[in-house]
């Protein structure tokens, strides 16, 4: 079922700020912080994540530029340790739409990169693949389809797709895929989701926080072997 996008609201700064100063300040935040750790120490855009999902794209822009292209793909290969389930997963978030640190969070999460992984529910219904595919919503493949890693990231996040399309945020479009959009919509999200989500949020952020440190904000790299250079136009 294709779902039509809710409108996005336009707010001005101010509000803006005021709203995102809040989200910062409540203890309850759905961010994972250590002891050692303060909302201060938090990067910004992990907030940006929650409160104003739609804002932050986390590193789609980076695969999307050709400056930096590269490099989100030396990455990403080198944190999967497979090329082709790298670029299954990437290939996925780019004609969705969606931040490549998220779906690859997602994916470790569900799989653990691995393609022929199985889930048996208590429903009696199987996950299978990359991004754990549930055979009663996916009830028209055949099984060898579950273990084609490009198909079932494209099903996957097409999917995830869906689910932000129908939540709006981020963490509600987790919950919905977990525990389907039925049981979250009349019940809430159970506490196992509820970590499950926290797991998803904690690798993506860490995944952004390693393609950061390892090439930069401004940094590009021609080919996997040349090492990352500053873009001329920024020194």
């Amino acid at each position: 079922m294709k779902y039509k996008k809710p409108p996005i609201k336009r707010v001005s700064i101010v509000v803006f700020a005021l709203l995102l100063a809040s989200f910062a300040a409540q203890s309850d935040s759905a961010v994972s912080i250590t002891e050692n750790e303060t909302p201060d120490d938090t990067p910004v855009y992990i907030y940006l994540d929650y409160s104003f999902s739609r804002i932050a794209d986390g590193l789609l822009s980076q695969y999307e530029d050709p400056r930096t292209r590269a490099s989100v793909v030396e990455f990403f290969i080198d944190e999967i340790g497979d090329q082709e389930v790298a670029e299954a997963l990437l290939n996925a978030a780019e004609k969705h739409r969606i931040d490549p640190a998220l779906v690859v969070a997602l994916s470790r999460q569900e799989s653990g990169f691995q393609t022929t992984a199985v889930g048996k529910n208590v429903n009696r219904t199987t996950d299978r693949g990359l991004m754990q595919l549930n055979s009663a919503t996916f009830f028209y493949l055949q099984e060898d389809d579950f273990f084609d890693p490009t198909l079932n990231a494209d099903l996957g996040v097409s999917y995830l797709k869906e689910t932000m399309e129908l939540s709006g945020n981020v963490v509600a479009a987790l919950a919905m895929y977990n525990a389907g959009p039925g049981r979250v919509g009349r019940l809430g999200a159970p506490k196992s989701t509820l970590d499950y989500i926290s797991g998803i949020m904690t690798i993506r952020s860490s995944l952004i926080n390693a393609y950061r440190d390892r090439y930069g904000a401004d940094s590009v790299i021609l080919s996997r072997k040349m090492r990352p250079l500053k873009d001329p136009d920024l020194l």
